[in-house]
Protein backbone atom coordinates (compact mmCIF):
# COMPACT_ATOMS: atom_id res chain seq x y z
CA UNK A 1 0.00 0.00 0.00
CA UNK A 2 1.58 3.65 -0.93
CA UNK A 3 1.61 6.31 1.59
CA UNK A 4 0.67 9.76 0.38
CA UNK A 5 2.39 12.47 1.82
CA UNK A 6 0.30 15.46 3.15
CA UNK A 7 0.81 17.73 0.27
CA UNK A 8 -0.63 15.18 -1.67
CA UNK A 9 -3.60 14.93 0.19
CA UNK A 10 -3.86 19.08 0.30
CA UNK A 11 -4.38 18.73 -3.55
CA UNK A 12 -6.47 16.12 -3.87
CA UNK A 13 -8.72 17.88 -1.67
CA UNK A 14 -8.48 21.06 -3.69
CA UNK A 15 -8.87 19.56 -6.51
CA UNK A 16 -12.16 18.02 -4.45
CA UNK A 17 -14.00 21.06 -4.19
CA UNK A 18 -12.61 23.58 -7.64
CA UNK A 19 -9.77 23.71 -9.92
CA UNK A 20 -6.54 25.03 -8.38
CA UNK A 21 -4.42 27.87 -10.51
CA UNK A 22 -0.71 27.71 -10.36
CA UNK A 23 0.13 29.74 -7.73
CA UNK A 24 -2.14 27.46 -5.34
CA UNK A 25 -0.71 24.19 -7.09
CA UNK A 26 2.93 26.22 -5.81
CA UNK A 27 1.68 26.91 -2.73
CA UNK A 28 0.65 23.07 -1.94
CA UNK A 29 3.36 21.39 -3.83
CA UNK A 30 6.13 23.76 -3.94
CA UNK A 31 7.66 25.48 -6.66
CA UNK A 32 10.26 22.81 -8.04
CA UNK A 33 7.40 19.69 -7.75
CA UNK A 34 5.28 22.07 -9.37
CA UNK A 35 7.49 23.26 -11.89
CA UNK A 36 7.65 19.55 -12.63
CA UNK A 37 3.80 18.99 -13.05
CA UNK A 38 3.62 21.75 -15.91
CA UNK A 39 6.68 20.32 -17.65
CA UNK A 40 5.40 16.82 -17.73
CA UNK A 41 1.42 17.90 -18.76
CA UNK A 42 1.31 20.97 -20.82
CA UNK A 43 -2.26 20.80 -21.58
CA UNK A 44 -3.28 20.99 -17.81
CA UNK A 45 -1.00 24.02 -17.70
CA UNK A 46 -2.75 25.68 -20.32
CA UNK A 47 -6.05 24.62 -18.68
CA UNK A 48 -5.36 25.60 -15.41
CA UNK A 49 -3.59 29.51 -16.96
CA UNK A 50 -7.48 29.78 -18.68
CA UNK A 51 -9.22 28.77 -15.34
CA UNK A 52 -6.97 31.50 -13.74
CA UNK A 53 -7.65 34.18 -16.35
CA UNK A 54 -11.23 33.68 -16.50
CA UNK A 55 -11.74 33.89 -12.78
CA UNK A 56 -12.22 37.07 -13.15
CA UNK A 57 -14.82 37.54 -15.58
CA UNK A 58 -16.65 35.38 -13.88
CA UNK A 59 -16.86 37.83 -10.52
CA UNK A 60 -17.86 40.67 -13.20
CA UNK A 61 -20.73 38.06 -14.24
CA UNK A 62 -21.87 37.56 -10.74
CA UNK A 63 -21.90 41.68 -10.35
CA UNK A 64 -24.35 42.40 -13.46
CA UNK A 65 -27.09 41.02 -14.18
CA UNK A 66 -27.23 41.68 -17.74
CA UNK A 67 -24.55 39.24 -17.92
CA UNK A 68 -25.75 36.15 -16.01
CA UNK A 69 -26.54 33.98 -18.69
CA UNK A 70 -23.39 34.44 -20.05
CA UNK A 71 -21.64 33.57 -17.04
CA UNK A 72 -24.31 30.65 -16.62
CA UNK A 73 -23.13 29.19 -19.71
CA UNK A 74 -19.46 29.68 -19.25
CA UNK A 75 -20.15 27.83 -15.93
CA UNK A 76 -21.56 25.27 -17.93
CA UNK A 77 -18.40 25.25 -20.15
CA UNK A 78 -15.64 25.67 -17.51
CA UNK A 79 -17.46 23.20 -15.79
CA UNK A 80 -16.80 20.73 -18.28
CA UNK A 81 -13.15 21.67 -18.72
CA UNK A 82 -12.83 21.74 -14.38
CA UNK A 83 -13.60 18.11 -14.66
CA UNK A 84 -11.13 17.48 -17.29
CA UNK A 85 -8.56 19.25 -15.79
CA UNK A 86 -9.71 17.23 -12.54
CA UNK A 87 -9.34 13.92 -13.94
CA UNK A 88 -6.01 15.31 -15.95
CA UNK A 89 -4.40 16.76 -12.79
CA UNK A 90 -5.52 13.95 -10.19
CA UNK A 91 -4.48 11.41 -12.82
CA UNK A 92 -0.85 12.68 -12.92
CA UNK A 93 -0.55 13.54 -9.67
CA UNK A 94 -1.10 9.75 -8.88
CA UNK A 95 1.70 9.24 -11.33
CA UNK A 96 3.91 11.57 -10.07
CA UNK A 97 3.47 10.81 -6.59
CA UNK A 98 3.45 7.42 -7.07
CA UNK A 99 7.00 7.88 -8.64
CA UNK A 100 8.18 9.85 -6.32
CA UNK A 101 6.76 7.51 -3.63
CA UNK A 102 8.94 4.67 -5.15
CA UNK A 103 12.39 7.19 -4.86
CA UNK A 104 11.16 8.13 -1.76
CA UNK A 105 10.80 4.11 -0.34
CA UNK A 106 13.61 3.11 -2.56
CA UNK A 107 15.83 6.01 -0.83
CA UNK A 108 14.22 5.39 2.49
CA UNK A 109 15.35 1.70 2.32
CA UNK A 110 18.93 2.71 0.87
CA UNK A 111 19.44 4.83 4.10
CA UNK A 112 17.96 1.99 6.39
CA UNK A 113 19.95 -0.53 4.87
CA UNK A 114 23.47 1.86 4.65
CA UNK A 115 22.49 2.60 8.61
CA UNK A 116 22.10 -0.98 8.93
CA UNK A 117 25.25 -2.08 7.59
CA UNK A 118 26.98 0.64 9.25
CA UNK A 119 25.73 -0.71 12.28
CA UNK A 120 26.22 -3.78 12.13
CA UNK A 121 29.99 -2.98 10.72
CA UNK A 122 30.48 -1.30 14.21
CA UNK A 123 28.92 -3.95 16.13
CA UNK A 124 31.14 -6.61 13.85
CA UNK A 125 34.03 -3.65 15.00
CA UNK A 126 33.56 -3.78 18.45
CA UNK A 127 32.80 -7.41 18.84
CA UNK A 128 36.30 -8.38 16.85
CA UNK A 129 37.80 -6.00 19.35
CA UNK A 130 36.71 -7.99 22.33
CA UNK A 131 37.44 -10.57 20.47
CA UNK A 132 41.20 -9.88 20.02
CA UNK A 133 41.49 -8.43 23.04
CA UNK A 134 40.20 -11.75 25.06
CA UNK A 135 42.00 -13.72 23.13
CA UNK A 136 44.66 -11.33 23.56
CA UNK A 137 45.07 -11.63 27.30
CA UNK A 138 44.13 -15.87 27.49
CA UNK A 139 46.92 -16.00 24.69
CA UNK A 140 49.33 -13.86 27.03
CA UNK A 141 48.44 -16.13 30.10
CA UNK A 142 48.99 -19.15 27.89
CA UNK A 143 52.35 -17.88 26.60
CA UNK A 144 53.30 -17.23 30.09
CA UNK A 145 52.63 -20.39 31.42
CA UNK A 146 53.94 -22.47 28.18
CA UNK A 147 57.38 -20.21 28.14
CA UNK A 148 57.32 -21.26 31.73
CA UNK A 149 57.00 -24.60 30.97
CA UNK A 150 59.09 -24.69 27.75
CA UNK A 151 62.09 -22.93 29.91
CA UNK A 152 62.14 -25.76 32.41
CA UNK A 153 61.63 -28.77 29.72
CA UNK A 154 64.52 -27.11 27.91
CA UNK A 155 66.98 -26.71 30.28
CA UNK A 156 66.05 -30.20 31.65
CA UNK A 157 66.54 -31.23 28.34
CA UNK A 158 69.41 -29.04 27.47
CA UNK A 159 71.02 -31.09 30.10
CA UNK A 160 70.20 -34.34 29.25
CA UNK A 161 71.30 -33.68 26.00
CA UNK A 162 74.56 -32.32 27.27
CA UNK A 163 74.89 -35.57 29.26
CA UNK A 164 74.12 -37.87 26.18
CA UNK A 165 76.14 -35.85 23.67
CA UNK A 166 79.40 -36.36 25.91
CA UNK A 167 78.85 -39.85 25.84
CA UNK A 168 78.12 -39.58 22.20
CA UNK A 169 81.10 -37.98 21.65
CA UNK A 170 83.62 -39.91 23.58
CA UNK A 171 82.19 -43.02 22.42
CA UNK A 172 82.29 -41.79 18.59
CA UNK A 173 85.89 -40.40 19.24
CA UNK A 174 86.89 -44.08 20.14
CA UNK A 175 84.99 -45.72 17.42
CA UNK A 176 86.49 -43.02 15.00
CA UNK A 177 90.16 -43.29 15.97
CA UNK A 178 89.81 -47.01 15.61
CA UNK A 179 88.52 -46.48 12.34
CA UNK A 180 90.83 -43.73 10.99
CA UNK A 181 93.56 -46.34 12.09
CA UNK A 182 92.12 -49.36 10.27
CA UNK A 183 91.33 -47.68 7.65
CA UNK A 184 94.75 -45.54 7.32
CA UNK A 185 96.43 -48.71 7.15
CA UNK A 186 93.86 -50.29 5.14
CA UNK A 187 94.06 -47.98 2.59
CA UNK A 188 98.24 -47.70 2.75
CA UNK A 189 98.33 -51.52 2.41
CA UNK A 190 95.98 -51.30 -0.84
CA UNK A 191 97.61 -48.08 -2.40
CA UNK A 192 101.20 -49.96 -1.67
CA UNK A 193 100.30 -52.90 -3.32
CA UNK A 194 98.56 -51.13 -6.43
CA UNK A 195 101.43 -48.78 -6.83
CA UNK A 196 104.21 -50.50 -6.27
CA UNK A 197 105.33 -51.77 -9.93
CA UNK A 198 104.77 -47.85 -10.45
CA UNK A 199 106.53 -47.29 -7.83
CA UNK A 200 109.45 -49.54 -8.75
CA UNK A 201 109.13 -47.94 -12.70
CA UNK A 202 109.47 -44.56 -11.40
CA UNK A 203 112.38 -45.31 -9.01
CA UNK A 204 114.20 -47.03 -11.72
CA UNK A 205 113.33 -44.18 -14.32
CA UNK A 206 114.75 -41.94 -11.76
CA UNK A 207 117.59 -43.73 -10.93
CA UNK A 208 118.42 -44.27 -14.90
CA UNK A 209 117.62 -40.78 -15.32
CA UNK A 210 120.33 -38.99 -12.67
CA UNK A 211 122.65 -41.47 -13.72
CA UNK A 212 122.74 -40.29 -17.43
CA UNK A 213 122.36 -36.99 -16.08
CA UNK A 214 125.19 -37.51 -13.45
CA UNK A 215 127.32 -38.44 -16.38
CA UNK A 216 126.30 -35.50 -18.12
CA UNK A 217 126.56 -33.22 -15.87
CA UNK A 218 130.35 -34.33 -14.60
CA UNK A 219 131.13 -34.80 -18.74
CA UNK A 220 130.02 -31.10 -19.11
CA UNK A 221 132.02 -30.29 -15.58
CA UNK A 222 135.25 -31.77 -16.56
CA UNK A 223 134.76 -30.16 -20.19
CA UNK A 224 134.41 -26.79 -18.31
CA UNK A 225 137.25 -27.31 -15.62
CA UNK A 226 139.51 -28.12 -18.91
CA UNK A 227 138.42 -24.38 -20.26
CA UNK A 228 138.69 -22.54 -17.36
CA UNK A 229 142.14 -24.01 -16.31
CA UNK A 230 143.09 -23.95 -19.95
CA UNK A 231 141.84 -19.95 -19.81
CA UNK A 232 143.78 -20.03 -16.99
CA UNK A 233 146.60 -20.94 -17.68
CA UNK A 234 146.70 -18.56 -20.82
CA UNK A 235 146.27 -15.70 -18.68
CA UNK A 236 148.97 -17.27 -16.18
CA UNK A 237 151.68 -17.28 -18.96
CA UNK A 238 150.59 -14.01 -19.77
CA UNK A 239 150.54 -12.90 -16.96
CA UNK A 240 154.09 -14.60 -16.26
CA UNK A 241 155.69 -13.06 -19.34
CA UNK A 242 153.92 -9.81 -18.46
CA UNK A 243 156.14 -9.88 -15.07
CA UNK A 244 159.09 -11.49 -16.24
CA UNK A 245 159.06 -8.46 -18.91
CA UNK A 246 158.40 -6.00 -15.90
CA UNK A 247 160.97 -7.63 -14.30
CA UNK A 248 163.44 -7.38 -17.17
CA UNK A 249 162.81 -3.27 -17.79
CA UNK A 250 163.19 -3.19 -13.92
CA UNK A 251 166.72 -4.95 -13.79
CA UNK A 252 167.44 -3.15 -16.43
CA UNK A 253 166.82 0.33 -15.39
CA UNK A 254 168.43 -1.08 -11.83
CA UNK A 255 171.62 -2.06 -14.29
CA UNK A 256 171.52 1.22 -16.18
CA UNK A 257 171.78 3.03 -12.25
CA UNK A 258 174.22 0.87 -11.08
CA UNK A 259 176.36 1.44 -14.10
CA UNK A 260 175.76 5.36 -13.74
CA UNK A 261 176.22 5.46 -10.23
CA UNK A 262 179.61 3.41 -10.53
CA UNK A 263 180.73 6.16 -12.95
CA UNK A 264 179.61 8.36 -10.65
CA UNK A 265 181.63 7.11 -7.88
CA UNK A 266 184.64 6.54 -9.84
CA UNK A 267 184.85 10.20 -10.99
CA UNK A 268 183.95 11.10 -7.31
CA UNK A 269 187.09 8.88 -6.21
CA UNK A 270 189.39 9.98 -9.05
CA UNK A 271 188.09 13.63 -8.00
CA UNK A 272 189.11 13.24 -4.32
CA UNK A 273 191.90 11.02 -5.04
CA UNK A 274 193.14 14.37 -6.94
CA UNK A 275 192.26 16.59 -4.43
CA UNK A 276 194.14 14.90 -1.96
CA UNK A 277 197.12 14.85 -4.62
CA UNK A 278 197.30 17.94 -4.74
CA UNK A 279 197.03 19.11 -0.91
CA UNK A 280 199.80 16.29 -0.12
CA UNK A 281 202.08 18.22 -3.51
CA UNK A 282 200.93 22.13 -1.55
CA UNK A 283 202.14 20.18 1.73
CA UNK A 284 205.05 19.01 0.39
CA UNK A 285 206.04 22.46 -1.48
CA UNK A 286 204.90 24.69 1.33
CA UNK A 287 207.37 22.12 3.42
CA UNK A 288 210.38 23.03 1.51
CA UNK A 289 209.24 26.42 0.59
CA UNK A 290 209.78 27.16 4.39
CA UNK A 291 212.83 25.47 4.78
Amino acid sequence: MFCISDKFRKLECTVGDESPTKSEIRQSLGTSLAQIIFEYNQEAAKLVDSISVTKFPQQLCCASQDSQLKADMAMGMWSEKQKILKSCIHREILALGEDELKKFQAEIEAATQKKLRNEFAEECRMFEAEKRFAIRRNADEIHAQYEEFFKFAQQELKEKLQVDMADIDMKHDKELQTAIVKTRMDTTYDVLRKIQPQINWVVTSIYNDLVQAHRIQKDKMVVDFNNIMRKRHIKFDEKIKNIEKRKIEELYTQRRELEIQNVINIIYIFYMERLHSNSQLQAIQEHYEHK
